[in-house]
């Protein structure tokens, strides 16, 4: 392909203005351009973008913009390593995550991401190292490392993370974050817990 062009198969359609496509094995290897919409729920935008049919995985490169409409899930990287099979999505170089609810959106930073769909119970599975920062609820996040299995609904935090919402600011060396039906329930702050508390203020006039 040497052109823009449009390709449509009975599970995606492909959109590009350079690369090859393997009529045959359906696999592909675009590098200007490329959008690709995988069975109408799946969207994937890159400057560079492979395909392995046969495996369903694949990986893009600069740019990367991933959205799911099923998983409800986004995703924006530099490089991201994609598996369709199993739901693993490994993303580095400044890699976004959005969660969106049906209230609100959970965001996630960090130098990488790393989410996994479990086969057996279709819960979520989602992991973050170093440097990350996050946000939901009016609720802002930030520590080296993060965890947080769906099947528990639980977040963890590791290595002196902090938390803060309007009124508290809380500091520890670990923390968990209890969800109930996707919203915050409760928190357990293990060792060297701190929290601030901020008091109205009432300012008068002579």
């Amino acid at each position: 392909m040497l052109s823009y062009t449009t390709i449509l198969t009975p599970d995606s359609r492909i959109r590009t203005e350079r690369g090859w496509y393997n009529t045959k094995t359906q696999d592909m290897y675009l590098f200007q351009n490329p959008e690709v919409l995988f069975d109408s729920t799946q969207f994937i935008r890159a400057d560079t973008l492979y395909f392995q049919k046969e495996a369903d995985r694949g990986y893009g490169k600069c740019f990367v913009h991933i959205y799911d409409s099923v998983q409800k899930l986004a995703v924006w990287a530099d490089d991201v390593r994609f598996n369709r099979k199993s739901g693993k999505i490994l993303a580095s170089q400044a890699p976004y995550m959005a969660f969106p609810g049906e209230e609100d959106t959970l965001w996630i930073q960090a130098d990488t991401l790393w989410r996994e769909q479990n086969l057996k119970d279709s819960s979520t599975v989602l992991k973050a190292w170093h440097h990350v920062n996050g946000m939901q609820e009016k609720l802002v996040f930030s520590c080296d490392s993060l965890t947080y299995i769906e099947k528990d609904s639980v977040f963890k935090f590791y290595t002196e993370p902090i938390i803060v919402s309007e009124e508290y600011q809380i500091t520890g060396q670990f923390m968990e974050l209890f969800t109930r039906n996707k919203t915050l329930d409760k928190l357990l702050v293990h060792d060297d817990a701190f929290l601030l508390k901020t008091e109205d203020s009432i300012v008068t006039g002579k």
